[in-house]
């Protein structure tokens, strides 16, 4: 007898009418860092709902947990928006690359840094 609403189901109408997430019951259901976020959007700008519909439309490409935790991380940055928050999360699943060990041939080779001042000929000219 109780009324479940899945974000999921409602993606594609938020899509069509990003207006709707100023006042949808399903939107307000997510609570926590979700509803911070969009608070925070709608106080910034008259047109935030945009911005916080986009960020939404990411769970069309990502898990609602990534974007939980994303959206807790972008929550403490000056910018909020959808590009940031993928890029945020794009970040969390590559592991960090492991530097190449330089051969031992290598190890004694030198680099010698180029003059600069030679521009400066140009500058007087």
């Amino acid at each position: 007898g109780a009324t479940i609403m899945d974000i999921l189901h409602y993606l594609p109408a938020l899509e069509r009418k990003p207006r709707a997430v100023c006042h949808a019951a399903v939107v307000r259901g997510l609570g926590g860092v979700f509803e911070s976020a969009r608070r925070r959007l709608l106080a910034a700008r008259a047109d935030g709902y945009r911005d916080y519909a986009e960020i939404l439309l990411l769970l069309n490409e990502f898990s609602k947990d990534e974007v939980k935790a994303a959206l807790s991380t972008t929550l403490k940055a000056p910018t909020l928006s959808a590009a940031v928050v993928r890029q945020v999360i794009l970040n969390g699943r590559h592991s960090p690359q492991v530097p190449a060990a330089v051969p031992p041939a290598l190890s004694d080779f030198k680099v010698n840094l180029p003059d600069l001042s030679i521009y400066d000929a140009l500058i007087t000219r």
